[in-house]
């Protein structure tokens, strides 16, 4: 520091000589892809050089404010970082952070721009600026359009610190970013805690519905990225994924570990029809460049129209009406299509995908563009989503619990009759679990039904998650079937059962405001489950093996309690098997 101490500010002679020498160096942080495991970008961080007079990046831009050297500092910050990236692969993002003194300069977006056409290969589609939603409010005006003109230059935006400040969502109206990266201290600690869950929901809900991509930033343990993913954020970042270095940079097989087996397990895989992806209803589409003149797209008598990209950024549609329209053939498609047309990846639901359409306005009618980083991989017309739509609503209505997605009573039917059927044909026998909650009903009277709705849902999620061999069925209300080969299911009982209980004592927190205490219902509140062992050998019809366990649950005579709230009933047959063994 000069000689100065820890608390001190060098003098401007000081900070000078650093931005003429660009004693500065970028180091990169991975942004990460959670659908496809793998680095989609990198934040870059400055740090100052050794000997530089500046112990760390926070003292460093603190001095350039105060001496009101900020534009020259960021100015080459900003340069050090996109030469960098310039040997990248072409589908690698770069998110830089931007003060939003400097972004509101009428002079940055033209800055920008030329810094990017000095770097081969660099397109300003590969570039993210984010904005701090802690910055000041008197810049939102200029903020606003300086966000439009690089928007039009084909930048991308992403607002920082979302949920740490008071203006946030004005600010996000305002600006209209492609990108929100959740503060830090919204995620920490996420994994138990309710609050925090459900203001993440609330944001991905709002992100889906305006074409939004959002970053769940400080990411710091294995059990805070399973709930972030669980949620359904589609990127990450944090020291559990990976710290601040050079580009050189490889995920760990504990985080890839992570990543793979939670995104097949979250919300995403269990939403019943919506189980089914946007990739598996899309239709091919013709891919021209923005320059492209009209008079050059060929004549497809069975083409609506052509998505128009600029490198790796979705510029828009054009309508074939349109093309045929156009009186002049030089005209490039970049004048001809229908702009902020959405976009989704392939990987999504179709629940997503009505979710996205009905956000748009009424005369928005181009189909959804399907892309998987960068690349087009086809269309979804408005007629495909209304065709998919209602067979949907059909299979929801008979097939799937509308709440879980999970296969219904119908579908579980069929599970127990074709295992029935292939034991009498020498199949292996399949033990049947019939779980509920006791006085589940007290519970939905007092907090309502969207708290217990909640409370079902992340029941399900842990049946899901414990036993993730064995068959899953909501039967209806609090009522679930889970069959798995002989012994299983009995074998697995004490690691569930705490599982299961952390789930209710989850819901046995704070009360919604204005209502007794969960206290009250703590004792009440329990998990039943109903163990029918070899029930696909004696039972000839799957109506027997649930009048088998409506008897056992009627008698309301547990034979064993795993933990206070998790209790057991078998018949006297299956206790007397077990105390023998």
């Amino acid at each position: 520091m000069g000689g100065g101490d820890a608390n001190s500010v060098p003098d401007r002679g000081v900070l000078e000589r650093l931005i003429a020498q660009r004693a500065v160096e970028p180091v990169f942080q991975p942004i990460i892809g959670i659908e496809r495991s793998a680095i989609a970008a990198y934040e870059t961080l400055t740090r100052p050089s050794d000997h530089s007079g500046f112990p760390d990046a926070d003292r460093l831009f603190d001095a350039a404010e105060r001496h009101g050297l900020l534009w020259e500092l960021e100015e080459v910050t900003r340069a050090r970082a996109l030469a960098a990236a310039s040997e990248w692969e072409p589908d690698v993002l770069l998110f830089l952070n931007c003060s939003p003194q400097v972004f509101a300069d009428p002079r940055f977006a033209d800055n920008v721009l030329e810094s990017v056409h000095r770097v081969p290969g660099l397109a300003p589609g590969r570039v993210v600026l984010e904005i701090t939603e802690r910055s000041e409010q008197q810049y939102t005006d200029s903020l606003a359009t300086q966000v439009d003109r690089l928007k039009a230059l084909g930048f991308q935006i992403a607002i920082d610190d979302v949920g740490a400040g008071t203006s946030g969502l004005n600010r996000i109206m305002r600006l209209q970013p492609q990108w929100l990266k959740l503060d830090r201290d919204l995620i920490r600690g996420i994994d138990h805690d309710r609050v925090r869950q459900n203001l993440v929901r609330f944001l991905l809900h709002f992100a889906r519905l305006s074409r939004v991509r959002v970053v769940a930033e400080g990411v710091e343990s294995h059990e805070e990225l399973a709930t972030v993913i669980d949620l359904g954020v589609s990127h990450a970042q944090g020291f559990v994924l990976a710290r601040p270095g050079t580009r050189a940079q490889e995920l760990s097989e504990g985080v890839l570990d992570v990543l793979r087996r939670r995104s097949t397990r979250g919300p995403r895989a269990r939403r019943g029809a919506s189980e089914t992806r946007v990739i598996d209803h899309l239709r091919s589409a013709r891919v021209e460049r923005a320059d492209t003149p009209a008079g050059l797209v060929p004549y497809d008598p069975d083409c609506t129209g052509v998505v128009v990209q600029d490198g790796n950024r979705l510029v828009g549609w054009c309508w074939r009406t349109r093309l045929e329209a156009c009186p002049d053939t030089c005209t490039p498609l970049r004048d001809l299509v229908e702009p902020n047309v959405a976009y989704i990846s392939p990987d999504s639901t179709l629940a997503d995908a009505y979710d996205l359409a009905l956000s748009r306005g009424e005369e928005e009618t181009a189909p959804l563009v399907v892309i998987e980083g960068g690349r087009v991989l086809g269309v979804i017309s408005s007629k495909s989503l209304l065709g998919t739509a209602i067979d949907f609503i059909r299979e929801q209505s008979t097939r799937r619990a509308p709440l879980t997605g999970l296969p219904g009573r119908v579908l579980a039917d069929e599970h127990l009759a074709r295992a029935i059927t292939a034991q009498r044909a020498g199949g292996p026998s399949l033990d049947v679990a019939i779980i509920d909650l006791r006085h589940f009903f007290d519970y939905n009277a007092v907090y309502g039904y969207d708290l217990g709705d909640q409370l079902l849902m992340d029941l399900a999620q842990a049946l899901a998650d414990e036993l993730p061999d064995a068959f899953l069925a909501h039967l209806g209300g609090d009522h679930f079937l889970l069959s798995a080969p002989a012994g299983l299911l009995l074998a697995r009982l004490p690691d569930l059962a705490p599982r299961l209980e952390a789930v209710l004592d989850s819901y046995s927190g704070t009360a919604p405001m204005g209502l007794p205490n969960p206290e009250d219902l703590r004792d009440d509140l329990a998990v039943r489950v109903v163990l029918l062992r070899d029930a696909t050998g004696w039972a000839a019809s799957p109506r027997q093996v649930h009048a088998e366990a409506g008897r056992l649950r009627a008698q309301g005579r547990p034979t064993r309690s795993l933990g206070s709230r998790c209790l057991v009933i078998e018949s006297d047959r299956d206790v007397a098997r077990r105390q023998s063994a």
